[in-house]
């Protein structure tokens, strides 16, 4: 019996700092949503862009990027939060614990009460930025970026 709770001991020391990774409920994460326009009809990268140009040109292969709509947002780690963008955009956000400081985030992109798409993100401190392709919109095709702080 001895054996037994020492082995128990020693593995709850083993796993105790696995539970000190996680991001504690409650934690704050502040979200900044951008709606852009990507097209092929001028050449270009809006200015406000550029901190977003490798993950805008590495996945999409648009000539021109304009930002269009902007919003912030403070999302608590197994929250809800909204980002209101503009022309009815926005965004929905639910977020989830996890070990580590990584935070799992279910992401609904809105026209109104329409969902455009619906898709889970992880973000990590190592790379805070998600891109979403969506629909087609004024001879271009509306992309969103959304980063943590």
């Amino acid at each position: 019996m001895r054996t037994f709770n020492i082995r128990i001991a020693m593995i709850c020391m083993l796993f105790a700092p696995l539970l000190a990774w996680t991001a504690p409920e409650g934690t704050m994460v502040g979200v900044q949503g951008v709606l852009v326009l990507a097209s092929d009809q001028q050449e270009g990268m809006d200015p406000s862009l550029k901190p977003f140009e490798p993950q805008l040109r590495g996945v999409f292969r648009f000539s021109s990027y304009r930002a269009i709509g902007r919003g912030n947002t403070r999302l608590k780690v197994t929250g809800d939060a909204r980002i209101d963008l503009v022309q009815g955009f926005g965004v929905q956000l639910r977020s989830q614990a996890s070990p580590g400081v990584a935070v799992p985030v279910e992401i609904r992109w809105m026209r109104g009460d329409q969902v455009l798409i619906h898709t889970r993100q992880t973000f990590r401190p190592e790379n805070p930025v998600v891109v979403l392709g969506g629909p087609s919109h004024q001879n271009g095709v509306l992309l969103l970026v959304l980063t943590t702080r």
